[in-house]
């Protein structure tokens, strides 16, 4: 089986069953970011962070928890901590009525 971190350069050949050339045809940008991702995970899921706070950052809970693109997963872990269902209800409520 072959190692996740270690793919081949273009782990998508352009060789294949009819549907997997379609698929490679008009997928092929999308299958290219998974590749990248699976090289180095943990760069994917820090871009990721930072894209989900960046968006977070301008609404009331991102403002109350100050969060900004640039935190560190260990300053969001300490600015966004566990809670319990009904400590989020103000906030869910929020959302539901719009």
């Amino acid at each position: 089986m072959q190692s996740l971190t270690k793919l081949p350069a273009d782990p998508f050949p352009g060789h294949g069953n009819g549907p997997y050339r379609l698929m490679r045809l008009f997928a092929i940008g999308p299958l290219l970011a998974l590749a990248a991702t699976l090289r180095d995970p943990q760069a994917a899921q820090q871009s990721r962070l930072r894209l989900i706070l960046k968006q977070a950052a301008g609404s009331d809970f991102g403002r109350k928890h100050q969060l900004h693109e640039n935190m560190k997963l260990a300053e969001w872990r300490e600015a966004v901590p566990i809670r319990r269902h009904a400590d989020l209800l103000p906030w869910l409520d929020r959302v539901a009525h719009g």
